[in-house]
């Protein structure tokens, strides 16, 4: 059952770190879900690499700018593919859908909040991160492939 919370969470770096946990939560508890479970081992079936699993999200995921924060879980998101054939959200929302998946595929990964402008401290964007060959490796599908980020601060949250 899908469940909408209103959750007030502090302005700034404390909201930040507040709403990165909360993603982080999210993004562990899709394990729980039989039917988030069943997605992945559908995915997996034809999907085999990290470069495959982004190619995949990325054609099915659609961004939907929120006037007003939303966290769709990933599994209301797998809910949704189900019923529609497409994700959707923001950064948020795809980057916890990529670190629930990368979580029940027994990846380490974590979530990269970043500052994107010099001049505004608070954090703008969330990107997800898989920890694969020794190395941290960011993945964005709200913007093309080969697009590098160019950002001002950093917090993780690790899933």
């Amino acid at each position: 059952m899908n469940q909408i919370k209103r959750i007030n969470i502090p302005d700034g770096h404390p909201g930040t770190r507040v709403t990165l946990r909360i993603m982080a939560a999210l993004s562990r508890e899709a394990k729980q879900s039989q039917s988030f479970c069943e997605f992945v081992k559908e995915m997996t079936c034809t999907v085999k690499t990290p470069d495959e699993m982004d190619s995949y999200m990325r054609a099915r995921f659609r961004y939907v700018p929120e006037d007003i924060e939303t966290l769709y879980a990933p599994r209301m998101n797998v809910q949704h593919y189900r019923e529609f054939g497409y994700f959707i959200g923001d950064c948020d929302d795809i980057t916890m859908m990529y670190c629930a998946i990368f979580y029940a595929l027994g990846y380490p990964s974590r979530m990269l909040a970043m500052r994107t402008n010099p001049n505004d401290p608070n954090f703008t964007h969330v990107v997800p991160e898989l920890f694969i060959n020794q190395a941290w490796r960011r993945f964005d599908p709200t913007v093309e492939v080969d697009v590098r980020h160019v950002f001002y601060g950093a917090m993780h949250e690790y899933v």
